[in-house]
């Protein structure tokens, strides 16, 4: 089991309370990275097959040490330069909710929940 697929796993059972089955395999070469089953407050049964992945772009830039403005994040064309300011990871509570939710990072894990 990848790191990715064990970190989802512990997310599923001691967030979200689910029961969990690591790497189901199937027919050929197929295989379920994690199904996970949870009841909700309705007694309702959910279940959620999830497959994990990462990616890392081909180009990485370095952190800067340049000073980090909450102003200069909320516009569009200097966005990315902050993000890779040190500021900007050392006072998270700084950060504003839509460049949080539009970033540029150069990892991104994705989790398919279906």
């Amino acid at each position: 089991m990848e790191t990715t697929e064990k970190i989802v796993e512990s997310y599923c059972r001691y967030v979200k309370g689910c029961f969990t089955l690591p790497n189901i395999r199937c027919d050929g070469q197929y295989e379920i990275d994690l199904l996970a089953i949870g009841v909700d407050n309705n007694s309702v049964i959910k279940r959620y097959h999830v497959e994990c992945g990462v990616s890392i772009s081909g180009s990485c830039s370095k952190l800067t040490n340049k000073e980090f403005s909450t102003d200069k994040l909320k516009e569009r064309v200097k966005a990315a330069g902050q993000r890779r300011t040190l500021g900007y990871f050392i006072d998270p509570s700084q950060r504003c909710a839509r460049s949080c939710k539009n970033t540029d990072s150069q990892m991104a894990i994705t989790i398919a929940l279906s």
